[in-house]
């Protein structure tokens, strides 16, 4: 598990999800969580093929324990596909409350090339994920994204030009022939759709937003018939709300500066965003993330997460992912300023997500790093699970024959936690020599060996970690004391 921000890492403490319950209950502003598609090809090392009521029960328990921790103006971001969407979002239903569904967001995930060959046996092709949203019980604030427009809206086709501002007197002119002036286009020019491809014509628009503009009808019926009074002639007006407004002929002046947004770091064109996001490159992650950290095909983009967190939070907001996986959401939260929690099973934690976070903290240029000027600093907490029958698990994975499970069992009688009801002896002397067990595959004797774990001792308990035989150290237990029971 990881925290932010803090000054030391340690390992060995028993904390899980819901141990996190006391000191984050209603503290936790977005969830974010990338889960497993039960597809059976993820790059994630996670069962990924559940069969679907057990995929089911697997979300329910996280779902439910992450409605307690969050606040009632907090978000929740849940990344699925095709697989599942539609029976978690009514799941999701249930646990969150219909009510609190907010949408349904489709993100292009996936280029189809065009060839015929690949939709042989096949219906549709997947070319996109789904991102289900839900709020908490309280009312939220989703801050407002932009994606850069890909065409010059041609109804901007006139200037403003102030001639005095402080008597209220402005010259309308055509923006044409005051690109003519600036030497932007000559005479000949027509200004197209594909004009936002121009570099010079951009710059001159961007810095003078204020004042390039077009017509709108809406208008309130006292100050049009003030505006048709004197051809050219500009009012100036305040709206309902305050705001001080332009009319022209009998129709609002819309400035281009309301269509100018700030984007990776600078001002451009821009259109607001909606549930369809098809403008994130899904397919160039594998550089993300610095040196080191190889995840090729499972790593989120970072501009996904950058968007996320900046809909749903603010500078200092804690910010949750219990699917850490490569850790991209916590690398994006610690460039973006925001506090993170980050929870990981798999054994990868230390050689990809602890890792990307320290390139992240040595000042790492991948990702978002150069839109947001990130030069590194910060720091986090990094604490594990002390393993029990956790380790025999692992153990019993790593054998490579029915030879080496034999010789294990009695080092786990010994040492580990078996379930009740397991007749050690009878096992281990005639069940494990049958044929019936010899002949079965590998895999399948290393199942009924998990089997028979106690699942309820995969990890040291609290209560026991003072007991000699885990060999919990003292720094550890105190550091476990302070965080279930404080100063």
């Amino acid at each position: 598990m990881l925290l932010s921000p803090c000054g030391r890492r340690t390992k060995n403490y028993e904390i899980r999800s819901h141990s996190l319950k006391k000191e984050f209950s209603s503290r936790i502003k977005l969830c974010y969580i990338d889960v497993p598609f039960n597809t059976s090809s993820d790059s994630f090392a996670y069962n990924d093929r559940f069969n679907h009521s057990t995929w089911l029960t697997f979300m329910k328990n996280r779902l439910e324990v992450t409605k307690t921790l969050m606040k009632k103006d907090g978000l929740i971001f849940v990344h699925c596909d095709k697989n599942e969407d539609a029976y978690l979002k009514v799941l999701m239903d249930e646990i969150f409350d219909r009510e609190n569904y907010i949408t349904s967001i489709s993100v292009k995930s996936n280029s189809i090339s065009g060839n015929k060959t690949r939709f042989k046996n096949k219906t549709i092709l997947k070319n996109k994920d789904t991102i289900l949203v839900y709020k908490g019980d309280g009312e939220v604030t989703i801050n407002p994204q932009y994606t850069e427009k890909t065409k010059w809206d041609t109804h901007y086709n006139a200037f403003l030009e102030v001639v005095d501002e402080g008597k209220n007197i402005y010259k309308p002119r055509r923006l044409k022939d005051v690109l003519i002036e600036n030497s932007i286009i000559d005479s000949a020019t027509t200004i197209t759709e594909d004009f936002i491809n121009n570099k010079l014509f951009m710059e001159f628009c961007i810095k003078h937003k204020s004042q390039i503009y077009r017509l709108v009808n809406s208008i309130p019926a006292d100050i049009k018939s003030k505006s048709l009074e004197s051809e050219n002639k500009v009012i100036k007006y305040s709206d309902t709300d305050g705001n001080i407004q332009y009319a022209l002929n009998g129709s609002r002046i819309a400035f281009l500066s309301g269509a100018v947004q700030e984007i990776d770091g600078y001002e451009k064109l821009a259109q607001l965003l909606g549930d369809m996001w098809s403008d994130i490159d899904f397919q160039n992650t594998q550089n993300e993330g610095g040196k080191g950290v190889s995840f090729p095909t499972g790593k989120k983009p970072e501009k996904l997460l950058q968007r996320i967190i900046d809909m749903a939070t603010k500078k200092g907001d804690i910010v949750l992912d219990f699917f850490m996986g490569s850790a991209t959401t916590q690398a994006v939260a610690m460039k973006l300023d925001r506090q993170f929690i980050g929870i990981e099973q798999m054994d990868y934690i230390e050689d990809i997500s602890v890792k990307r976070l320290n390139n992240v903290i040595n000042g790492e240029k991948g990702g978002i790093s150069k839109a947001v000027n990130w030069d590194g600093g910060r720091d986090f907490i990094y604490c594990e699970l002390a393993k029990w029958n956790e380790s025999a698990k692992e153990k019993i994975i790593k054998c490579d024959n029915y030879n080496e499970l034999v010789s294990l069992f009695s080092k786990l009688c010994e040492k580990y936690f078996l379930h009740y009801n397991i007749k050690v002896k009878e096992f281990q002397e005639k069940i494990i020599k049958k044929d019936e067990f010899i002949n079965l595959t590998l895999d399948e004797q290393k199942k009924m060996f998990i089997q028979m774990l106690d699942l309820n001792q995969m990890y040291i308990h609290r209560t026991e970690m003072e007991d000699s035989k885990y060999g919990i150290d003292e720094r550890d237990q105190e550091l476990t004391k302070l965080f279930y029971e404080g100063d």
